[in-house]
């Protein structure tokens, strides 16, 4: 294993453009990867909001019967999923080095 030195600062930058492009990331494919990071996001949002964390809706038919049963995240636990979300994406891309095989309509 060869040693590295770095002196300054243009060294640092040229040991992090060659660390980043000579590192491959471990590819997840893209339903495993949405799959995982909702799950995460969805359990630390039910234990930020407890009882808080959805709406139900009922839709009923003219007889008065449940036809539909719509659950959802409040719209406060909504946001907080979206951020927690995008916060457990960039930990296993940035410190465990995985990544998803976004589909090529995927924009992000």
């Amino acid at each position: 294993m060869s040693k590295i030195i770095i002196n300054n600062e243009k060294d640092t930058k040229e040991y992090l453009k060659n660390y980043t492009t000579t590192m491959s990331k471990h590819r997840i494919p893209h339903e495993k990867w949405m799959e995982f990071v909702s799950e995460i996001a969805t359990q630390l949002t039910e234990l930020n909001f407890q009882e808080d964390t959805f709406d139900m809706n009922v839709e009923r038919n003219e007889q008065g019967q449940t036809v539909h049963r719509i659950v959802r995240f409040t719209e406060d636990a909504q946001e907080f999923f979206n951020e927690r979300y995008d916060e457990v994406e960039t930990l296993l891309e940035n410190m465990l080095d995985i990544t998803n095989d976004k589909p090529e309509y995927y924009e992000g």
